[in-house]
């Protein structure tokens, strides 16, 4: 048996993520680190690099869809062969599939990756599997769009099936709308080319939106919690500028939190989740309580999810997939250990939104009633910018309290705060 290699890929901040620590059970310099150049600083890449836990780092520009990623890492598994391959973050899944299937490693293909990664085709196997689901279609051409808003009538959401942040999601309310959406909206990759299909439409679901997070041991979801959005959707457009993106979790005695457990299970099945996988679905729930799914994904929720729930004495579910995938702890171990992972508080995580100008003054985070975590990432005098995903965010703050209802008000009372106090000097508008 070859010595582990273990390599990991991730588009987000490595510093957060311990990896030396988590799979400390591996020899020296056994780990192999692939970074988005853009995510990295210089000096926490320097110290990645300096770090005797990784015997491989390398941060690459256009990082998404940079080909030199699979042919330098093709040259490393042919000098000396990695084990493992993990991935932390959607726009990994099917990168990293990929990559054990050429080596020959075990763990997610690519046809379970592209599953979950396909939003059309993730519902077409929760469908198959008799749950509900609102109607969706894929969008191969624009008669695709106008044939669906014949049989359901308006509104629908437009976006693509595969990208993650709630990029380019769109709400289609009325006429209107629809003629801009047909005109500009099925724009192709390479200009004077014709579009290629990778958008999907659906009805517009009315309903709240939540979460559930969790990971599989075996074939099974080991360990799960709903939390429910403080936005009652993830369109972009209508949050831009000055909405607070977050989630809180809901109490065990909230009258949906066995139903979205056990929806979310069976999603989880229906499409095979595989072992050491963490998953993260978001579900619709209507007001007589009825769930559909809105997406699914086979990674940890971004924001603050891990983080929140890590703090109110949950899982690091990051950590658990790790040492899952990696093949350091097995089955009994982990279902026994998961079980007794038992959440102590309920938190929820706030994200502020950036705003374009200038940064005039900023929110005491560290005063908030139950703040268990906070960052900021600008300073008074700094320049902002424009929101370019659901995860951007001008800092966070994660917030825990002994009941959801004392948790939204401590929310509530943040969100409140934060928008007095987070205050930004419009930039000026250029003179013709």
């Amino acid at each position: 048996m070859p010595d582990p290699h273990i390599l990991l890929l991730t588009l987000h901040d490595p510093t957060g993520f311990d990896f030396p620590r988590w799979l400390r059970d591996v020899p020296t310099s056994a780990l192999s680190l692939v970074l988005d150049r853009d995510s990295v600083t210089d000096d926490a890449l320097t110290a990645l690099q300096a770090d005797p836990a990784f015997g491989f780092v390398r941060a690459y520009g256009n990082y998404l869809n940079n080909g030199n990623v699979y042919a330098d890492l093709d040259a490393l598994h042919a000098t000396r062969p990695i084990t493992r391959v993990l991935a932390f973050g959607e726009d990994d899944v099917i990168r990293a599939a990929r990559l054990r299937e050429r080596w020959g490693l075990p763990g997610q293909s690519v046809a379970n990756a592209t599953r979950f990664r396909d939003k059309v085709l993730a519902r077409a196997a929760v469908q198959a599997a008799g749950l509900p689901a609102h109607a969706g279609a894929a969008l191969h051409h624009p008669l695709d769009l106008l044939d669906f808003v014949a049989q359901h009538d308006l509104p629908v959401f437009v976006k693509p099936r595969t990208s993650s942040g709630s990029v380019f999601g769109r709400k289609i309310s009325d006429r209107a709308t629809l003629t801009d959406v047909l005109e500009t909206g099925f724009a192709p990759r390479v200009p004077y080319a014709e579009y290629v299909s990778d958008l999907c439409v659906e009805t517009f679901h009315t309903g709240e939106l939540y979460h559930v997070d969790g990971v599989a041991v075996g074939q099974e979801v080991a360990w799960s919690w709903p939390s429910k959005y403080l936005t009652p959707g993830l369109e972009l457009g209508s949050f831009t500028r000055d909405e607070v993106v977050g989630s809180a979790m809901l109490d065990r005695d909230d009258p949906l939190f066995e139903p979205l457990q056990a929806y979310a299970r069976a999603v989880c099945a229906a499409l095979e989740l595989p072992h050491g996988h963490t998953f993260h679905a978001e579900v619709f729930a209507a007001a007589d309580g009825t769930l559909s799914l809105c997406e699914v994904a086979c990674r940890t929720g971004g924001g603050r999810v891990n983080e929140t729930l890590a703090l109110a004495g949950g899982p690091n579910l990051n950590e658990w997939q790790c040492r899952l995938q990696a093949g350091l702890v097995d089955e009994a171990q982990a279902l026994a250990e998961l079980r007794r992972a038992q959440p102590k508080q309920v938190c929820g995580w706030m994200l502020f939104p950036p705003q374009e100008g200038v940064c005039l003054t900023v929110p005491d985070l560290g005063g908030l009633p139950g703040v268990q975590a906070y960052e900021l990432g600008i300073a008074p005098g700094e320049t902002g910018w424009a929101r370019g995903f659901s995860g951007d965010s001008a800092g966070h703050v994660v917030i825990g309290a002994p009941d959801a209802s004392e948790l939204q008000a401590r929310m509530r009372a943040g969100r409140d705060h934060v928008a007095r106090t987070l205050t930004f000097q419009p930039a000026a508008v250029p003179t013709p």
